[in-house]
């Protein structure tokens, strides 16, 4: 998901807010019993720029920085189904975006 703000009329800076959620779910000892047992968010802030033609046709682009969160049980290999120990970690990650579209 993400939110976008320009600025200008039609061209102009731009400023975009996004984020990204994913868990998934993992029968322990059921196939019926479920738990959310691992996560991962992703959260990002991005400048950039907003290119609109008089035709309508407009293209977005931007960079910036953002934060990336793993937590809960995630598998201890990273390749298997075993939960591992309850862990939080973050770090940085860099965030591009490129948006085209048509404006009436």
């Amino acid at each position: 998901m993400a939110l976008s703000f320009f600025w200008g009329d039609g061209d102009g800076f731009l400023a975009r807010a996004s984020y990204a959620g994913h868990s998934y779910e993992r029968s322990y000892d059921s196939p019926y019993a479920f738990d959310k047992s691992a996560h991962l968010d992703t959260l990002a802030l991005a400048l950039g720029w907003r290119f609109l033609s008089k035709a309508g046709p407009f293209l977005e682009l931007g960079v910036g920085p953002g934060v990336a969160t793993r937590s809960g049980h995630p598998s201890v290999t990273g390749h298997d189904s075993t939960p591992g120990p309850a862990r939080s970690d973050s770090w940085l990650i860099f965030d591009a975006f490129i948006g085209v579209g048509f404006e009436l």
